[in-house]
């Protein structure tokens, strides 16, 4: 193991991630880090992009969409017309919104190959998803992925690299059982301290911190599982797979996160595990709650089930007063609920019991005081077959489709809050006069799309033009079925 982890930071010392997240919504960072995250994506020297004029379309300004002419120049918007436009493009009374962002996927947790990560830059280019946000990752993968994001042509890309958890979590066992069936490009016996730390002491943070910041992460995230129960499930093996870091240690990793200019963020299992992070300092929250299941087998398919065990649901409502907490600090939680509403098909009296006695409780509390909801998916990317694509906007039609928030609350979530938490700093988000001039244009109204009226995000055509800090993106032809 020890020749294990010098090999690891010999190699991951070669690494130069460009993306960066200093600065946060509760936590100040250093100078230098909000000086790093407030960095546009690089721009070519030589590729100067192009002044437009943008006349007949319809723009969202958070709330609806409107009629208007609006110009870009160097790459930004203005109001008003520059002293030269190199292009003016009439579009036709379509619809314009800023590109979408996830703030929890796993791209750094796949494959891995190169292929791989060359398709999911493409897929997400190909549907408008231009701010990706990777909860937990593998840093040797990274040199693959890095030429391909941060550029104006391609996706911005940052990822938290290896998350904390105690031996016997829930992110070693998931990620050994998923290297084992070839789901991870990774040995299962290589996989600590590459895609994650097991600490059970503060010596073992010290022994491991160095290793972890030369990975360039741009977030820190703490895996709580259960932490109400950490000293009881900590050394039964009846938990194997249950439990996660000490809550104790996690206010060590955080002191150490902000004093190096990073936020942090933590991976939740119930109510107690978000009081339990909240109380460590951390600066946002990675999920909502599902409340608990098990996995069983369906006797009439023979297929994995899931299981709801919903005597349990009080564990997983979040108390008023965290809630409270949460929005007075500006603390952002993470939608993470699709996983819920995929389910209802398959589970319809356990979901719509979990929705009634968690979700919308939950929901109803962050809207009251003002918590700021980032839509994330927790997905490792499905390159073929019916879901391709599908997991941001499923995650943003079933939050919608819950009536707690409105459609042009849920699109400001996709298209603002979501990529303005992923890199603080950059004027991204908005469609507005010195914003980066980022945006989609779509053929129906997206407000239409959330509320399940057709064709939808991923209809062929629905998407009709993309642009970033004022280049157009032009993607290859979606590959037939």
């Amino acid at each position: 193991m020890k020749n294990l982890r010098r090999n690891l930071l010999g190699a991951i010392g070669l690494l130069a991630l460009s993306a960066s997240m200093g600065g946060s919504w509760a936590q100040p960072a250093t100078p230098e880090a909000q000086a790093t995250s407030a960095q546009p994506a690089p721009r070519s020297a030589v590729e100067r992009p192009p002044n437009l004029k943008l006349v007949n379309g319809q723009w969202f300004n958070g709330t609806e969409f409107v009629a208007a002419t609006m110009y870009t120049e160097g790459g930004v918007f203005r109001d008003k017309e520059p002293a030269s436009v190199d292009r003016t493009i009439d579009l036709g009374g379509q619809f314009v919104v800023p590109p979408f962002g996830d703030a929890h996927l796993h791209w750094l947790a796949g494959p891995g190959t190169p292929a791989y990560l060359s398709e999911v830059v493409a897929a997400s280019l190909r549907y408008g998803q231009f701010y990706a946000l990777d909860l937990g990752g593998i840093p040797e993968f990274s040199p693959r992925l890095d030429p391909l994001v941060n550029k104006p042509d391609s996706v911005d890309f940052a990822s938290a690299q290896q998350r904390w958890t105690a031996q016997g979590g829930h992110a070693p066992v998931l990620y050994t059982t998923l290297a084992k069936r070839g789901g991870i490009g990774m040995h299962a016996d290589h996989l600590e301290n590459a895609a994650y730390f097991l600490v059970q002491s503060v010596a073992d943070i010290e022994r491991d911190w160095p290793l972890f910041m030369a990975s360039k992460p741009a977030i820190v995230k703490l895996d709580f599982v259960s932490s109400e129960e950490y000293d009881k499930r900590a050394d039964d093996p009846a938990y194997y797979g249950m439990r996660g870091i000490n809550p104790k240690l996690a206010a060590e990793i955080v002191r150490r996160a902000h004093a190096a200019g990073l936020r942090t963020t933590a991976h939740i299992q119930n109510g107690p595990d978000f009081h339990n992070a909240l109380a460590a300092g951390v600066d946002a929250i990675a999920h909502m709650t599902v409340g608990e299941f098990t996995f069983a087998t369906d006797p009439k398919t023979g297929q994995p089930m899931r299981k709801f065990a919903t005597n349990q649901n009080r564990l997983y409502a979040i108390a008023e007063e965290d809630v409270r907490f949460a929005g007075e600090r500006r603390i952002p939680v993470t939608t993470t609920l699709a996983r819920l509403g995929n389910l209802r098909a398959t589970n319809p009296a356990d979901v719509a019991l979990v929705e009634k006695e968690v979700v919308l409780p939950n929901l109803q509390l962050m809207r009251k005081y003002n918590v700021p909801v980032l839509i994330g998916t927790d997905d490792v990317p499905v390159l073929d077959g019916p879901n391709k694509g599908r997991a941001l906007f499923d995650e943003a039609l079933y939050v919608t489709s819950l009536g707690v928030y409105s459609p042009p609350e849920v699109l400001r979530m996709l298209t603002e809050t979501t990529p303005q938490y992923i890199f603080p700093g950059r004027k991204i988000g908005m469609l507005r006069d010195g914003y980066e001039a980022s945006f989609l244009v779509y053929a129906g109204n997206p407000l239409d799309y959330l509320k399940g009226a057709a064709p939808g995000f991923l209809a062929p055509g629905a998407l009709t033009m993309r642009f970033k800090q004022g280049h157009a993106i032009n993607v290859a032809a979606e590959k037939a079925p």
